[in-house]
């Protein structure tokens, strides 16, 4: 695609101010987007218009799809109105949670491109449209705790089967997931790698293994909120979708084509952002370890339930490691750590 016929016009889009919908305007603005756009890759193209877009359409309150549009929304009112609503949108962005450097990269695309409308007649300097500071090693952003146990309260309570077969299948199962990702700070690649078979119930230390970063497998203890859940899950799988196997992974679709197959890890990704609108099994991660340290102030604690691997090197037992996520793990599921 040519990036004349991305810039093209779209149908149905906010129509731009009558003022300043001028066609010596447009054609300018147009000069200004091919000046901007040129000589990037077709993914910086992509993610420079869908920023404007982005921004145009916040401020309308509508889409905005015309990128000559989206640029007009620039010159609405002058620069004033301009880095008001840049504040704005800047404001909105971190009230939704993104990561910092997603805000930072979308304002240094406006900037780019109002410093390329300079040059072309229209716009001006903008001032004080910097995303916020950031480092890599900043905490990220997770659900917070009231939520999150909320969310593990109303789920438990619809795998009471008060609702129809399939919803308390999935809220049994998402009830049981949950508690895991939350109890144990469990990735999502690893969550949709457990299998029965390395998964134990009963007895003194109940645990489960699941793989890690590095192809690597890694034991889990369990909580009892969590043993509780899973015996919940199994038995209602057990009832409606028949036994599973040993060699049968834990989670699994109880609905469509694919029931009874393996969940992925994008789809729990996406039943956990989008459907319980938690953040994501990652965000549920830093919440768990966020709680921990509040909690406790153990930073070396909350390194052992990450499984970091800095925090691993520096164990010269397998045993005190295992001891220390047991104690995790009874923290942030409230336990008694005796």
């Amino acid at each position: 695609m040519t990036q004349d016929k991305t810039i093209a016009r779209r149908a149905g889009s906010v129509p731009a101010p009558a003022g300043a919908n001028s066609e010596e305007v447009r054609d300018q603005l147009q000069a200004a987007l091919k000046a901007w756009l040129s000589g990037k890759s077709q993914h910086t193209v992509r993610a420079g218009l869908s920023d404007l877009r982005l921004f145009a359409s916040f401020v309308r309150g509508g889409t905005v799809e015309d990128p000559v549009d989206a640029a007009l929304v620039l010159l609405e009112g002058g620069q004033l109105a301009a880095e008001s609503s840049i504040a704005d949108w800047r404001t909105d962005m971190a009230d939704r949670q993104l990561q910092a450097t997603s805000i930072a990269r979308r304002l240094a695309s406006l900037r780019s491109f109002v410093a390329t409308m300079k040059r072309f007649g229209l716009g001006w300097d903008l001032n004080d449209v910097r995303g916020p500071s950031y480092s890599p090693y900043a905490r990220a952003t997770g659900p917070d705790i009231e939520d999150l146990e909320a969310k593990v309260d109303e789920l438990g309570a619809l795998a009471q089967g008060d609702d129809t077969l399939w919803r308390t299948l999935i809220a049994a199962r998402d009830h049981a997931m949950l508690l895991v990702l939350f109890h144990t700070a469990m990735r999502r690649t690893s969550i949709v790698s457990l299998k029965w078979k390395d998964t134990r119930l009963t007895g003194a230390h109940p645990h489960t293994s699941g793989v890690v970063k590095g192809g690597k497998t890694r034991r889990f203890p369990l909580s009892q909120q969590c043993v509780a859940a899973l015996q919940r899950w199994r038995a209602l799988r057990v009832a409606h979708l028949g036994k599973p196997k040993a060699k049968d992974h834990v989670f699994v679709s109880v609905t469509g084509p694919d029931r009874g197959s393996s969940l992925t890890a994008d789809s729990v990704y996406k039943r956990f952002k989008y459907r319980h609108q938690l953040s994501g099994p990652h965000g549920i991660r830093h919440t768990t370890a966020s709680t921990i340290y509040d909690r406790t102030g153990n930073l070396k604690l909350v390194q052992d339930i990450l499984g970091h691997a800095n925090a691993a090197t520096s164990q010269s037992y397998m045993d005190h490691q295992g001891h220390s996520v047991e104690e995790a793990m009874r923290v942030i599921s409230g336990e008694d750590s005796k």
